[in-house]
């Protein structure tokens, strides 16, 4: 395995999630960690993707645990769809 990728933090800057997802489409698969970091100073939130190969070996083993409790948390959020107003029906049509 190679060397891991090392995330680059400014002083500010503090890693606050880090998101492990099997991501795929007609003919491809990856795995991706996404690390999410936030800028104090700014408020800023950046995001950092990793590829398979650019993984700690931590980060390795505890990927498909990782990806089920994300997927988890996301279905736990309670969420409500918004109707469409009649001016984004008409952007979607054109």
């Amino acid at each position: 395995m190679k060397k891991p990728k090392a995330i680059e933090l400014n002083h500010c800057e503090r890693i606050i999630a880090v998101h492990p997802e099997h991501c795929s489409g007609p003919g491809w698969s990856n795995a991706i960690v996404r690390v999410y970091v936030h800028d104090g100073a700014s408020g800023c939130i950046r995001v950092e993707y990793l590829q398979r190969e650019e993984v700690s070996d931590a980060m390795h083993h505890l990927f498909s645990i990782g990806e089920v409790i994300c997927r988890e948390l996301i279905a736990a959020v309670p969420t409500a769809k918004m109707e469409q107003s009649a001016a984004g029906a008409a952007e979607d049509e054109e």
